[in-house]
């Protein structure tokens, strides 16, 4: 399966993600802390080349496209917006997820490299 990208930023909050905020628990069965960053740094977009955990996160944009998400989860618009979870146990660390597909010409840093001068 090809790979995806992903930004991550995992931000603790001051108060705990309660019942009106449009989140739900991370739904993943692997750890989001390795691909994650806190928002402060620049960084680009991290490569998911595991076959199972790209499959899982295009299921969940699938879903997003046919409007059928888990309950919680909000459907906003693609691109700007990310899906909000929070860390099962931990209501105040919140997980904000981009996705994309990987594009066959990227480099390691997910920017395409130009050919030389023009």
């Amino acid at each position: 399966m090809e790979p995806v990208r992903v930004d991550l930023v995992r931000a603790e909050l001051p108060v705990p993600i309660d019942e009106n905020v449009c989140a739900t628990v991370w739904p993943f069965a692997w750890d989001p802390e390795p691909l994650s960053h806190d928002g402060q740094e620049t960084v680009m977009s991290r490569l998911v080349e595991d076959g199972a955990a790209a499959g899982e996160l295009r299921a969940l944009r699938d879903l997003y496209l046919a409007d059928d998400l888990p309950e919680g989860t909000c459907n906003l618009p693609l691109g700007d917006s990310a899906f909000l979870f929070y860390e099962e146990g931990a209501p105040s660390v919140a997980l904000s997820l981009w996705l994309r597909d990987a594009v066959p010409l990227e480099g390691p840093g997910g920017g395409v490299e130009l050919p030389g001068a023009f």
